[in-house]
């Protein structure tokens, strides 16, 4: 599975991917929500871990974004 890893702070995105990668997964960082809807919008991952507080856009309207994008993707 690919996942897309959204949020701000850089340790979490860190250990985060490093776990997924652990078990096996395709892993994407993005580290902010304008990024993450840009990735989802160029390589389509299977699924999004997002953080909800962001500078920016929050993880809501990324969510609501990304969802335009690919209405089936698990966010």
């Amino acid at each position: 599975m690919n996942i897309l890893v959204v949020d701000d702070d850089l340790r979490i995105v860190k250990t985060t991917c490093d776990i997924l990668r652990i078990k096996g997964h395709g892993v994407r960082a993005a580290h902010s929500g304008e990024e993450g809807v840009e990735l989802v919008r160029s390589e389509r991952p299977d699924c999004v871990l997002m953080d909800i507080k962001m500078p920016g856009i929050s993880g809501v309207e990324a969510m609501q974004q990304m969802l335009e994008i690919a209405p089936m993707l698990p966010v």
